[in-house]
């Protein structure tokens, strides 16, 4: 078994053996021992909640509240740009305050807070499992409809089959040893794990343990209708609120690649520059133009910038083969990772100049990006299975496959009550990327780089991204107001020349995208309909 393998690897490096799902958590109705042995390693706590037992990595953070008969857990980082606030503590009390008060204000309190977080409300044989906005902090939780009844939710799918003994479904390990999987970025379709027994929690959704339910609460008809400019002012104010208050609690760095995300970041810092520091790495050619863009941008701005150039052979990065078996059982074995992948968290490790990155991808939600990547001016208005299957991957041949993806969509449409409330102002697309790509892609990204430093976003706020859908597409995809934010915020930023080249404007590749999504949507005497 490949975990008896890994963990005689450890008993030889203890020195690694934090590695282990580092920044993981564990909440489960099974009382274990935190000991020495696989796969705590004394690195993990344990509390006794109510008739459960909280682990926790000793490098991930969680706070406690307790209100009446309930029990409420916030495992990570959260902070409220919207009232300045960046005590997790007082956080989690006024989110149990507005519990108090109803459901629908604990949602809407929970939507201005910014952070990468789970939050758990016990109430006797009963949990409540939610996520930060776009579900950066995965929550894998025990299907129980086809497992025991026991109670299993985690960081890590990966620890839930380690301790079930559970073995990876015969269809994903299809799908992910297919051709197709390899190209572009690596994650599972749906609702899916590595394991049938296991399903992952999704953006804007909670799970309910006793009914096991998946429940939709955004969008709703709550939010604010802003005009352009009181939009771009809102924004505005909030980046700026969650710089000062990462750099008031946290020894941060900022990476930087050139790009109009975190251009936008690095306009939200202006006024408080030498708070923070600021990085790119690279370990090709197309990483290495980001990077020196970055840094050419930071010379122009008086900002010290580092670079640091990751080793292009495995060879010469400390203990590699090890690291990169580590990180592949966190992912469960389905990210399928480059050896140039593993070799940047491994360097970054090595360095141990990172406590806390701001990162900036989760912006790109607000910028039409299934529009640009398939060179569309309109998208279907419902989008069916087999449309989330030619965005997930680019799989024309392997039909059986493509049938298998289907229905995993079917089941993420069901499940999710994905449509649900969506009024002409959420665009499918949109929301598809936001719940879909980000909740399963890029919270692989963020725990990959667990083993290296802690990760925070600050568009990772739903009250924030929603405002971001005040803006026409058409304007979107052109990034306009993304412009816009950064002229208001450091106009001398704006006024800069320098750019990375985007693989995504090549006129050629876009069209051959755009031919995969048109053709590869005719649906199959409609048995990829609903």
């Amino acid at each position: 078994m490949l975990e008896a393998q890994l963990e005689n690897i450890l008993k030889v490096k203890p020195y690694l053996q934090n590695l282990i799902f580092r920044r993981g958590y564990l909440l489960t109705s099974q009382n274990m021992d935190v000991g020495m042995g696989y796969p705590f390693y004394r690195n993990w706590t344990k509390t006794k909640v109510k008739n459960y037992y909280l682990y926790v990595h000793k490098d991930q953070k969680h706070y406690i509240q307790y209100s009446n008969n309930d029990v409420y857990i916030l495992v990570g980082h959260a902070y409220n740009p919207w009232n300045n606030v960046s005590d997790e503590n007082i956080i989690l009390e006024t989110l149990v305050k507005c519990m108090d008060i109803s459901k629908d204000r604990f949602f809407e309190e929970l939507s201005r807070v910014t952070g990468v977080f789970a939050i758990f409300m016990i109430n006797e044989d009963r949990i409540v499992a939610v996520q930060d906005s776009v579900g950066i902090m995965p929550v894998f939780y025990m299907d129980n409809l086809v497992s025991s009844k026991e109670i299993f939710f985690s960081s890590h799918s990966q620890l839930i089959a380690d301790l079930c003994n559970l073995k990876m479904d015969a269809n994903i390990e299809k799908l992910i040893n297919s051709k197709f999987y390899l190209i572009g970025i690596r994650h599972l379709p749906g609702i899916k794990s590595p394991f049938e027994e296991v399903k992952t929690l999704t953006a804007n959704t909670y799970f309910e343990s006793d009914t096991q339910r998946i429940i939709r609460f955004y969008p709703n008809a709550t939010y604010d209708r802003l005009d352009e400019q009181e939009a771009l002012e809102t924004i505005c104010t909030i980046l700026k609120n969650s710089m000062m208050l990462i750099s008031d609690k946290h020894n941060s760095s900022i990476s930087l690649t050139g790009g109009i995300d975190s251009k936008m970041t690095l306009a939200a810092t202006n006024g408080i520059y030498e708070k923070y520091k600021y990085f790119s790495f690279f370990s090709s050619e197309a990483e290495k133009k980001d990077a020196i863009s970055a840094n050419n941008i930071c010379k122009v701005m008086g900002l010290e910038h580092k670079i640091y150039e990751v080793p292009g052979k495995n060879e010469d990065i400390k203990d590699f083969d090890l690291i990169y078996k580590i990180i592949d059982h966190n992912s469960g074995y389905v990210k399928k990772h480059k050896d140039a992948e593993i070799r940047k968290i491994a360097y970054l490790l090595s360095q141990n100049d990172i406590e806390f990155e701001v990162k900036s991808h989760v912006s790109e939600i607000g910028r039409g990006f299934y529009y640009k990547k398939h060179g569309l001016k309109t998208m279907p208005k419902h989008l069916r299975p087999r449309h989330m299957s030619n965005f997930y991957k680019r799989n024309m041949f392997d039909r059986k496959t493509l049938k298998y993806m289907d229905h995993s969509f079917i089941e993420f449409i069901k499940t999710t009550d994905f449509g649900k409330n969506f009024s002409a102002r959420y665009d499918e697309s949109d929301m598809f990327y936001w719940e879909h790509r980000m909740s399963q892609w890029a919270a692989f990204v963020k725990q990959d780089f667990d083993i290296s430093h802690e990760t925070t976003i600050i568009y990772n706020n739903r009250k924030l991204l929603d405002i971001f859908m005040n803006f026409s597409i058409e304007n979107r995809i052109k990034d306009l107001p993304q412009r816009e934010i950064i002229k208001r915020l450091n106009q001398e930023l704006y006024e800069l020349n320098i750019n990375n080249e985007n693989p995504m404007k090549n006129k050629k590749r876009i069209l051959l995208e755009r031919l995969f999504f048109e053709i590869n949507s005719i649906a199959l005497n409609g048995r990829d309909e609903l």
